[in-house]
């Protein structure tokens, strides 16, 4: 239910411009809860407070000092950082720390199975104030354009009920892309703010691939005013389907053999306020 309701606010929220008060307010509640968490030796709930400051101020001193210590205690934070696949985006989740990981991963084979075959498709709709069309045959193979003052969608992003508001201008005609787009993706999986511009040849080593969008994604984007509609196939998800069967999990998302975070919810709901924030205001 929580997630709900951080959908709903991020949804009414989506849209706004930068607000330094807001931007401000909450980052001081995630640096103070970073301090809080790092104390109690919360390590994976302070790594996560730390990316999102790092995040917000790339240069913070204390946020730097923390990740270093935070990585050196529990080397199982790494991932949060670093991709460990080549098309996958950064996680929430961390392997188990208990030593039923692997009796958890049979009694859950089948649940798994499920959820990767869902994490084959994202399917989201919602409302825009803007226009175009953009056809993926991975990124190597884009071709379209749009013009957005900004659109939200809301829907399935794989196994996700995901929500995303996002501002876009752009061009793209196969690997090349001259464009700008800021987007707040809030999930059931975590929550990503991305601010990015390009003017050249895509790479899936790009941002916006590391954090929000899949480079290897197949599918398709229509907008016109007023709705938007987007739909797509993950060909990455496929390959940690079938590695699945073998009790291999290369995308680091199985239940019972990986485990999410959980922050208090004011930290949660302001680290989301932080990341909307800092992607409006590096879009302006």
């Amino acid at each position: 239910m929580r997630y709900i309701c951080f959908l709903v606010i991020f949804l009414a929220v989506g849209c706004q411009s930068f607000n330094q008060e807001k931007y401000d307010a909450a980052l001081k509640v995630v640096e103070s809860g970073l301090e809080e968490e790092f104390t109690q030796k919360k390590y994976p709930q302070a790594a996560i407070l730390a990316r999102a400051v790092l995040d917000a101020e790339p240069d913070n001193g204390r946020a730097l000092e923390i990740k270093k210590i935070v990585l050196q205690e529990d080397p199982r934070l790494d991932i949060l950082f670093n991709k460990a696949t080549l098309g996958s985006n950064y996680t929430d989740r961390i392997a188990s720390d208990g030593g039923n990981s692997i009796v958890w991963g049979i009694l859950l084979y089948l649940p798994n199975r499920v959820l990767d075959v869902l994490d084959l498709l994202n399917v989201e709709t919602g409302v825009s104030a803007g226009v175009g069309v953009n056809i993926n045959m991975t990124e190597y193979g884009a071709l379209g354009a749009q013009i957005s003052a900004g659109e939200v969608l809301i829907g399935l992003d794989r196994r996700h009920l995901s929500s995303r508001a996002s501002i876009r201008e752009s061009v793209e005609i196969f690997p090349f892309e001259l464009g700008a787009m800021g987007e707040a993706h809030a999930s059931t999986g975590g929550a990503r703010a991305i601010a990015y511009t390009k003017a050249g040849i895509k790479s899936p080593l790009d941002d916006v691939y590391q954090k929000s969008r899949d480079f290897w994604a197949i599918g398709a984007e229509i907008q016109l005013i007023p709705m938007a509609f987007k739909v797509g196939i993950h060909p990455v998800e496929m390959v940690d389907l079938l590695a699945g069967f073998f009790f291999i999990d290369i995308l680091n998302d199985d239940l019972g053999t990986s485990q999410s975070i959980d922050l208090r919810g004011d930290l949660e709901a302001n680290m989301r306020t932080l990341m909307q924030q800092t992607a409006i205001r590096e879009n302006r």
